[in-house]
């Protein structure tokens, strides 16, 4: 499986922040591959570090898991960190972010006869798959 990676960088602007982070096994291959697009809106430039920190937050959720049984109770223990994770946010009196995060979370798995593909996303984002 060929994996190719595209930025496309929105026209530049101070309060706006677009990310895209990939997450490859280094030594497990039954997780997976995880990509993270994002993009923050009209931000406040305290919150210029959002995705970096929620990144962070899925590298490690990511990395620290044991080996995938079900991958689909792996990408729903994904989201339901990321979705930890804005709820701390919000506890933190930090709500300038709502309705500016767009953000898409792809997983692929393929082994071999059997591919799995799942994605969620928020916002504004739009997903495109295609297949040769």
């Amino acid at each position: 499986m060929q994996i190719f990676e595209y930025y496309f960088n929105p026209k530049a602007r101070r309060d706006r922040f677009f990310e895209v982070f990939s997450f490859e096994p280094e030594k497990d291959f039954s997780k997976g591959n995880l990509y993270l697009v994002g993009e923050l809106a009209n931000a406040l430039p305290q919150n210029s570090g959002l995705l970096q920190k929620f990144a962070k937050v899925v590298s490690q959720e990511y990395s620290s898991s044991p080996a995938v049984k079900s991958q689909e109770a792996f990408f729903r223990t994904i989201l339901k960190k990321a979705n930890d994770f804005f709820a701390q946010e919000l506890l933190r009196g930090n709500v300038d972010w709502l309705g500016n995060l767009h953000r898409a979370l792809l997983y692929v798995k393929n082994s071999g006869k059997k591919s799995s593909v799942m994605f969620s996303k928020t916002g504004g984002m739009k997903v495109f798959m295609t297949r040769g």
